[in-house]
């Protein structure tokens, strides 16, 4: 795993190597609930690239916004 790497090598970034990457998880669970998952320990350090003009920044922003709708999600 490149986190367990104490130096970092040329070619080991997400550009370089295919296998660098993170999955993206959502699924609706029973009586209108839903979970979300982004499986990157980097989501959180990516959020302010750019000033927040970013995709990880816009597709946390529309999670969220659908989370907080109180309309419930339909299984």
């Amino acid at each position: 795993m490149c986190e367990e790497l104490l130096l970092t090598y040329p070619g080991l970034g997400g550009s370089e190597n295919e296998l660098v990457r993170a999955d993206m998880v959502f699924y609706e669970t029973p009586n209108g609930g839903a979970v979300w998952s982004s499986s990157s320990i980097a989501w959180a350090g990516s959020l302010s690239h750019n000033h927040y003009d970013n995709n990880v920044s816009r597709i946390t922003d529309n999670v969220l916004k659908r989370f907080v709708d109180p309309k419930p999600f339909v299984k």
